[in-house]
C-alpha cells in the first residue's frame, strides 16, 4: 500500500519536474550561447590584433644568384 501511495505522489509531482528540467535546459542553452558568442568575439579581436601592417621597405642590396634546377636536372632561371 505504501508503494502505491508513493507512486501516486510521484505522478502528481511529475509536471513540476518537467518544468524544472525545461528551465535548467534553457539556462544551460543560454549560457552556452553566451560563451560561444564571447569566444567568437575574442577570436575576431585576436585576429585583428595579430595583423600587423607595415610599410614596404626599400633595400640597397642585390638578391643573391641562385642556381635552380627542374625535376629533370635542367637549369631554371627566375629572370623573365
Amino acid at each position: 500500500m505504501r508503494v502505491i501511495d508513493s507512486i501516486s505522489m510521484y505522478r502528481h509531482q511529475r509536471p513540476k519536474s518537467h518544468a524544472t528540467l525545461l528551465l535548467v535546459g534553457a539556462g544551460v542553452f543560454l549560457i552556452g550561447a553566451a560563451l560561444l558568442a564571447w569566444r567568437l568575439r575574442g577570436q575576431e579581436t585576436a585576429i585583428d590584433d595579430s595583423i600587423n601592417v607595415r610599410p614596404s621597405v626599400e633595400m640597397d642590396q642585390a638578391a643573391p644568384q641562385l642556381a635552380l634546377t627542374d625535376l629533370q636536372g635542367g637549369p631554371v632561371s627566375l629572370d623573365t
